[in-house]
């Protein structure tokens, strides 16, 4: 079963493996980050009954690259490591989840910590408790004739 927590420790593993001396931090409030570093968010964005069986589910995902100074370039190169890190597929414990639709944009007060953000897709089986007693005798009558 993939959860919250398999994708978020399977998204800044990526980020650790490609930028070891970097800071990954979650969604918690800080004072100060230590800088360079990412800040990684993860939330639902839809979960849906694709049928009696299945879940579909899309997580969004935002990844906020702190510098410690803004540098055009560097925001560039990073866009560029980024999509190469995550590519199409995301692998999650034994799965391999759909990356879909990037986006980068600029953040902050001053409009200069760049965030990428992209969505996270995946069918998931429902775990179905059957609640029902198994029969356990079946008498039926034959009449021969």
């Amino acid at each position: 079963m993939t959860t919250i927590q398999n994708i978020y420790e399977s998204l800044t593993t990526k980020l650790t493996e490609k930028y070891p001396t970097y800071g990954i931090y979650g969604q918690e409030i800080k004072d100060t980050y230590g800088k360079p570093s990412f800040v990684v968010s993860i939330y639902p964005k839809t979960i849906s009954m694709e049928n009696y069986n299945y879940k579909k589910y899309t997580y969004a995902i935002s990844i906020t690259y702190l510098q410690n100074e803004f540098n055009f370039m560097d925001n560039m190169q990073k866009i560029e490591e980024l999509q190469q890190i995550f590519g199409m597929n995301l692998t999650v414990s034994d799965r391999i989840l759909t990356v879909a639709d990037y986006h980068f944009a600029y953040s902050g007060s001053n409009s200069n910590m760049l965030t990428l953000t992209f969505d996270l897709e995946f069918k998931q089986a429902n775990e179905i408790v059957d609640e029902h007693k198994t029969m356990s005798v079946l008498n039926f009558n034959q009449n021969i004739k």
